[in-house]
């Protein structure tokens, strides 16, 4: 029975090894994606107290949500290298909450499928 038990005890030592191999490659693959991500993530400074955050969509086109809009002149928004950009509304819906800004000469990548 002994050396059943430590057959059991290494296979469990291997799966905890194994579990840990996975779940360390699973929070590389996890960062390498945010990473990715977080470059197509602007904030739209837009007069509000908080600053929404928008994706860039498509090439030039930011989406945001519509309600964390206090206006729709004058609106900029920061990109990943903190520069500031101006942008234009092209259109809303507040029925879907849903802005959509013009980005003139996009200098970050698009957000793309993974």
């Amino acid at each position: 029975m002994r050396e059943q038990n430590g057959t059991i005890q290494t296979s469990l030592l291997f799966f905890i090894f194994m579990s840990t191999e996975a779940l360390q490659a699973l929070s590389n693959n996890i960062a390498e994606i945010v990473a990715q991500a977080g470059k197509a993530i602007v904030s739209v400074n837009a007069n509000r107290r908080f600053t929404p955050s928008g994706i860039h969509w498509r090439n030039g086109i930011i989406v945001t949500s519509d309600e964390s809009l206090k206006r729709y002149e004058d609106i900029t928004v920061t990109l990943a290298n903190v520069t500031k950009e101006p942008v234009s509304l092209i259109g809303r819906d507040p029925t879907t909450d849903v802005a959509v800004f013009k980005l003139e000469n996009p200098d970050i990548p698009v957000a793309t499928k993974l």
